[in-house]
């Protein structure tokens, strides 16, 4: 699932994203208190419970957009001018 346009609607408590598939599709991923959520046009795809790591660029009721989209699944591609 390629993404073809997203916002980011809160960065913190929770972290949510919304956007648009190349397909059309719309999608929501949202984190909080290490529990992941992510949907395409209403239906849940996944929900995940994730424990932080010292690896991770994660914090209590934050994650970055790049490591929301990995675990939804989703690329993401960024033109180059």
């Amino acid at each position: 699932m390629i993404v073809e346009e997203f916002a980011i609607t809160s960065i913190a408590h929770p972290t949510q994203i919304e956007g648009k598939l190349t397909d059309g599709r719309q999608f929501y991923i949202r984190y909080r208190n290490n529990s992941f959520y992510a949907e395409v046009d209403g239906k849940c795809i996944t929900r995940q419970y994730i424990q932080s790591t010292d690896n991770d660029i994660r914090f209590d009721d934050y994650m970055s957009t790049p490591l929301m989209f990995k675990y939804a699944g989703f690329q993401f591609f960024v033109e180059e001018e």
